[in-house]
């Protein structure tokens, strides 16, 4: 029998590993051996042909099935440790499709949602992830999502959204199925938002209807107000009742706000462009690749950025840019982000608890990317390719000017 090598230790994964994570290691093992980044090393040469003969091998799902058949009779073979528990990915989407059917059975108005998010939570615990991962059943993983999102919808979008990170993590490095995740999201917060304020709609049309009701009687009333001539013919004074004398300017109205600020304990701030301190509730991270993220802001704005990494929701950069400049942000590490944006003049800080919060006193408006930047290197034959990004921002007549799409959020949710 020939010499066989190891080619599952020397892309680090096991004998069970799926084609994804197969090519997650080859990445980052390629991306180290590379001799682009070693040169004069023949370590570091030889590492990479083995990485690459590794991968060629297993990558293909005809080739690695013969390559198993010679690898389980060689001597680096080890039968894969079994569970403990005698649990399958069948038998978790199994309970998760018997809950589906109750729950869409019963409606919404019959829900026990705290029963539900429980149940649900429970069977996404983090050793239940890491179990679906290793065993690495990817149809099965993408229907005990489907089984989850479906569920989802009966809950309250926050719950839902603890949920949907969960799945994230399931996916790992499906980029498709994180886009998927990610979309769903995006159509949650729009129902959620949809059920919040139907009330408020329906009582508005009331309110409204009324109102209609009330002047259409008032028009077509036979009894017309009787006005009194004005005394020795001077003007009643019944066209000044509705003029305020105390009407403020914008300008005085801004300086009546800035110094409730100073008196609550802000501080006004003269940023420059860069990078915020550590206390604004962030850590920064910095990845070996040469990439960026290009932002210019328009003149009629200025900016603070947060980049959010979509699996942690974790703030990775925290940046401001002034009005009518560019910035830009460098050696991103690699995974897929969207953005917290606050625009707006007259950048404030307070320090609460040891931690910073910032706000603008004019022109304030928060807002969260509907769009998503992925990061990862991008493998071709020939090698990989840096993906980088450019992004336009600006307020223009109280309407922003992205090159991505955004939606409106609360001030409180940008400082989470």
């Amino acid at each position: 029998m020939r010499q066989i090598k190891d080619f599952y230790r020397i892309l680090d994964v096991n004998f069970t590993a799926t084609s994804e994570e197969i090519k997650k290691s080859y990445r980052q093992l390629a991306l180290k051996y590379h001799p682009d980044r070693n040169p004069n090393n023949g370590y570091a040469e030889n590492m990479f042909k083995e990485i690459v003969e590794a991968y060629e091998t297993l990558s293909d799902p005809q080739s690695r099935k013969r390559y198993d058949l010679e690898f389980k009779n060689s001597k680096y073979f080890q039968e894969p440790k079994k569970q403990e528990n005698s649990i399958t990915p069948k038998d978790i989407l199994k309970i998760l499709s018997q809950t589906r059917v109750r729950v869409v059975k019963a409606g919404r108005q019959n829900i026990n949602e705290t029963g539900l998010y429980t149940t649900l939570n429970d069977l996404l615990s983090e050793n239940n992830i890491l179990f679906l991962r290793a065993y690495g059943d990817n149809a099965i993983n993408k229907l005990i999502m489907n089984e989850v999102l479906i569920c989802s919808k009966y809950l309250q979008f926050e719950r839902a959204e603890k949920l949907i990170i969960k799945l994230v993590k399931l996916a790992g490095s499906d980029n498709e199925a994180i886009l998927h995740l990610h979309k769903f999201t995006k159509k949650l917060r729009r129902w959620s938002y949809v059920d919040r304020y139907n009330l408020l709609i329906k009582l508005a049309a009331i309110i409204l209807i009324f109102f209609i009701f009330t002047l259409f009687i008032e028009t077509n009333s036979d009894e017309k107000p009787v006005r009194k001539p004005p005394a020795n013919g001077e003007l009643d004074g019944e066209f000044i009742k509705d003029v305020n004398t105390n009407i403020l300017t914008p300008k005085e109205q801004v300086e009546i706000k800035r110094k409730e600020l100073l008196a609550d304990g802000w501080a006004e701030k003269n940023v420059e462009n860069g990078q915020l301190p550590k206390c604004y509730n962030f850590i920064p991270k910095k990845g070996k690749i040469d990439n960026k993220l290009e932002i210019s802001v328009g003149s009629g704005t200025d900016v603070s950025l947060k980049l959010m990494n979509q699996e942690s929701g974790k703030c990775v950069r925290y940046v401001y840019i002034n009005g009518g400049s560019t910035y830009q942000i460098k050696n991103i590490p690699q995974g897929i982000y969207y953005l917290k944006i606050a625009y707006g003049k007259n950048w404030f800080s307070k320090v609460i608890d040891g931690q910073c919060i910032g706000k603008f006193l004019t022109n304030a408006l928060y807002s969260k990317g509907e769009d998503v930047m992925d990061f990862n290197l991008k493998y071709t034959e020939r090698g990989y390719s840096i993906p980088s990004f450019q992004l336009e921002l600006d307020v223009i007549s109280s309407d922003l000017n992205n090159s991505f799409e955004s939606e409106n959020i609360s001030e409180t949710e940008f400082n989470q």
